[in-house]
């Protein structure tokens, strides 16, 4: 599964996995560059998947992603 991410603003991360996208909430700062993500605002998919409830293994693949990320931008989980 193709996964990848952007950063839309500082309140907002958008993730892409496969067809599926979600967004996350959470603060960026920028002295050092990281983004405090809030998990408890990830749990389902955009349109046209929004009934689907993102699953735990879709979570953890998401979450070892952005952490591996070779980004300037760090992404901690809160």
């Amino acid at each position: 599964m193709e996964i990848n991410f952007e950063i839309k603003s500082k309140g907002s991360l958008r993730i892409y996995f496969g067809e599926k996208v979600a967004t996350i909430s959470g603060e960026l700062t920028f002295e050092p560059p990281v983004f405090y993500a809030d998990l408890n605002s990830f749990n389902n998919w955009e349109s046209p998947f929004e009934l689907e409830i993102i699953t735990e293994n879709e979570l953890k693949e998401i979450v070892a992603f952005l952490t591996n990320s070779k980004s300037t931008t760090k992404i901690v989980f809160d």
